[in-house]
């Protein structure tokens, strides 16, 4: 082969790559173009609570009946509202609870032995954008109240975060926390804690117990 074919044929490769990669780069606009990703959604927090205050007068069994002292698990959602920056939610009952501790005990019971669902009259307007749920509540008959599985059952808590608190003289988290993990099966229930009914001051506790979960440092 001459010098000069050889030549020849180094520029129409030389041509031939161009042409490729010209081709090349004028497709690369039809390519699919990849956006910057959106901000995460649900990465709110919501301090969610039942509670009967100005309904359940002081002096109240706590273990196996209603909370004793009116405004306690008020109190305890408003301090893990301060610490986590997050937003207070009142779950409230369409029905009202009798003044009297013996009669809102018996219903308070009728209602687990019923299985029941009292009805809600407050709903959270965009759960969809809290990723962390605090849920409160005194603790009755050793469980939590039928309203807060009311409100368990009313929203889709998968992929959240459930953090249960509780107020009680006597009976524990514990076995309302396995009941919160039978109704959110598909999200991550976090370890509770229970809070003593009447303190004066949560601040001490709850930071302790929000430090251990890694909430706050």
């Amino acid at each position: 082969m001459t010098k000069e074919k050889f030549r020849a044929l180094g520029r129409n490769a030389a041509l031939c790559a161009a042409c490729i990669a010209f081709a090349a780069a004028l497709a690369l606009p039809m390519l699919p173009r990849t956006e910057a990703a959106a901000a995460p959604s649900g990465d709110g927090v919501l301090v969610a609570y039942f509670s009967l205050s100005g309904s359940v007068p002081e002096g109240t069994d706590a273990v196996t009946h209603a909370t004793p002292s009116v405004g306690s698990t008020e109190a305890a959602a408003r301090e893990i509202a301060a610490r986590t920056g997050g937003t207070l939610f009142a779950i409230r009952t369409e029905r009202t609870y009798p003044e009297r501790h013996d009669e809102c005990s018996e219903i308070a019971e009728q209602e687990m032995r019923d299985d029941a669902r009292p009805a809600l009259a407050s709903h959270v307007e965009g759960m969809e954008n809290y990723g962390t749920v605090f849920v409160g509540y005194p603790i009755w008959w050793y469980a939590e109240p039928m309203a807060v599985r009311t409100f368990l059952e009313e929203y889709d808590f998968s992929g959240k975060t459930v953090v249960p608190f509780c107020t009680s003289l006597g009976a524990g988290v514990g076995r309302s926390v396995e009941n919160i993990r039978e109704l959110c099966p598909d999200s991550t229930v976090l370890r509770g804690v229970t809070l003593r009914t009447g303190s004066a001051d949560f601040r001490e506790p709850v930071e302790e117990w929000l430090k251990e979960l890694g909430i706050i440092q």
